[in-house]
């Protein structure tokens, strides 16, 4: 397994945040271009939701091409699109 470092962006501009190196839950984080902000703990949970989102998607994309052309169908809806106020760089 390797080690992969993520930036935590604004999710309205794309931006890295910024914020302490070392947060506490109620540690202020914020764009520095759309001053869009929150506190570490609901920055994080934002961060967790919209990387379960991106596996999701990626994980059905992954059984639907696996699967494409066999007697198996792979036939789940993909997660809904949601906007999330911070998101990561994280590459899947």
């Amino acid at each position: 397994m390797t080690d992969q470092s993520v930036s935590i962006l604004c999710g309205t501009c794309r931006v890295a945040v910024e914020g302490p190196t070392e947060p506490q839950d109620e540690s202020a984080y914020s764009c520095p271009f759309c001053g869009n902000s929150d506190n570490f703990k609901n920055v994080m949970a934002s961060v967790k939701a919209f990387t379960e989102e991106q596996m999701s998607r990626s994980f059905d994309k992954m059984a639907r091409d696996k699967f494409r052309g066999s007697i198996v169908q792979v036939s789940s809806k993909p997660a809904p699109k949601r906007f999330h106020p911070f998101i990561t760089d994280l590459k899947l």
